[in-house]
This record gives C-alpha cells, sequence and structure tokens, in this order.
C-alpha cells in the first residue's frame, strides 16, 4: 500500500507507531525502511513474550514475540507489563542511518491469528505474499473453524489467467499450510472505509461479503 501511495501521489510515506494506552507516538520510521525506531526513551520499557505461553523472550537482534510495554512515568494509571496484542519484530544492531535506537516492526496481531492444526498464520503474512501477484486485488479468509482445517479458505480478486493453483503453493511454501483459492470477480469486494477485515470466523457469526456468501450457497457441482 505504501508503494501505491507513493506512486499515485509522488510522495514519500513514512510509518509511525503509537497506542493510546501509553501515548501516541512510540516510535517511526527513518529513511532506511528497516524497522520503526523507538522513541520512548526511558519512558517505557518493551518486553517481548512468547504469544501462546506468554514466557519471556530475549529481546535480541531479529526476535519476534508479543510486545508487552510497562510505562515507567505515568502516575494515574501505570502500565504494567502490558501485554499489547502486538505481534512484531525487534531489532537492537544499529541502523544504516546512523541510529542505535532499538527498532520494531508491528507483522500482526495476537487476536487475528490464524489456528490451522499445528501451525499459527497471520493474515498480514498471507496479504504480504498475494502483494507479489501483481495481477491479485483484495481478498479474505473465510475460517469456519478454530483451528482451521486445513485448506485455508482464501477468496481472491483475479482475472481469470491468474495461476491460482501456484499461488496456493507459494503460500503453501511460505507458510507451511494448505490454501484453496476461490476466484472473485475483480472489484467483487467491499472497499473498507476503516481497518480493512481479511478474516471472517463464521463460528463467532461474522458476515461474509456478498460476494462470498453467493459463492458459498451455490450447489456443488
Amino acid at each position: 500500500m505504501r508503494s501505491e501511495i507513493e506512486s499515485a501521489w509522488g510522495a514519500t510515506v513514512a510509518d509511525s507507531f503509537g497506542m493510546s494506552d501509553v501515548w501516541s507516538t512510540m516510535a517511526g520510521a527513518c529513511g532506511e525502511g528497516d524497522g520503526l525506531h523507538l522513541t520512548v526513551g526511558e519512558h517505557a520499557l518493551l518486553e517481548l513474550v512468547d504469544p501462546d505461553s506468554g514466557a519471556p523472550l530475549e529481546l535480541e537482534d531479529g526476535a519476534s514475540g508479543e510486545l508487552v510495554w510497562t510505562h515507567l512515568r505515568r502516575e494515574a494509571s501505570p502500565l504494567l507489563r502490558y501485554r499489547s496484542g502486538d505481534i512484531g519484530r525487534v531489532w537492537t544492531s544499529p541502523c544504516a542511518c546512523g541510529r542505535s535506537t532499538p527498532r520494531i516492526r508491528i507483522d500482526g496481531r495476537r487476536d487475528d491469528m490464524l489456528r490451522v492444526q499445528a501451525v499459527n498464520v497471520y493474515p498480514q503474512a498471507i496479504s504480504a505474499i498475494l502483494a507479489r501477484e501483481p495481477q491479485i486485488g483484495r481478498h479474505c479468509v473465510v475460517a469456519d473453524g478454530d483451528p482451521v482445517v486445513p485448506p485455508v479458505r482464501l477468496y481472491v480478486e483475479a482475472p481469470p489467467e491468474v495461476d491460482l493453483a501456484g499461488v496456493a503453493e507459494r503460500l503453501h511454501d511460505a507458510l507451511r499450510t494448505r490454501f484453496a483459492l476461490t476466484r472473485l470477480e475483480p472489484g467483487s469486494l467491499p472497499v473498507a472505509e476503516h481497518k480493512t477485515r481479511i478474516v471472517h470466523r463464521t463460528a463467532r457469526g461474522d458476515p461474509l461479503p456478498a460476494a462470498v456468501e453467493s459463492l458459498r450457497k451455490e450447489p456443488a457441482g
């Protein structure tokens, strides 16, 4: 999306990160683009934990896990080891820009994670792989259970000439689980006004996009 905005507007787009629970701006991107530099200084402490067990993880270069925050200066409503639900990666080595502050990247949300038998799959990881396919437009996942029984049901906007079997194979190679792709006409999925919903969980009553609902109601064969 960043590249699309930069191309359309002739602008440079930089990312920033913040949480209302801690404060508005806690990290920002430099010109190198490898993660967001933390700007919390001595006001907040970052830890990593395993998103499933909550066990602490070493805060070292390249480590990934759930981000946990402790606010060191707040008095009225202190946050002590607040589990953010954000799954991310950290870098502790100096950046090519010359700054030595730790960097983070948010890869997804713990509550968005799909459990596919013994494999954890994040919707953002699916999106990143599909973004490499220039002819594929918007997409969504329909999860009929938790954990999901493979294959993962993935609906994509794509013209008929796109090799969906090849895309499914690339998804399998990267994410270690099987995918079943169903083609939708370009423009079939709604454009979100706020945060785009990628995963629709039928077990909790999530409504399905009209184009997906109509396909699922069609008789087999």
